[in-house]
């Protein structure tokens, strides 16, 4: 089956927006997610560097934890 791509705009600023994962994809995300003006949290056992810094300094939350769905 041949790949398809859904365009999607959303309004998140101020809404809190769930990244799964902590990988270059997961970071990626969470960046263009904060620049939004979405509130970001992070579920990861482990997280790049860069997301651990911002939710360091409080730009994100991160539960520090494998998914459960």
């Amino acid at each position: 089956m041949p790949r398809f791509d859904l365009p999607l705009s959303l309004d998140v600023e101020g809404r809190r927006c769930v990244v799964l994962g902590g990988g270059p994809e997961a970071t990626d995300k969470a960046n263009k997610l904060l620049f939004a003006g979405a509130k970001v949290q992070i579920v990861a056992s482990e997280i790049e560097d860069e997301l651990a810094e911002r939710a360091a300094r409080g730009e994100l939350g991160w539960a520090a934890r494998a998914w459960d769905p």
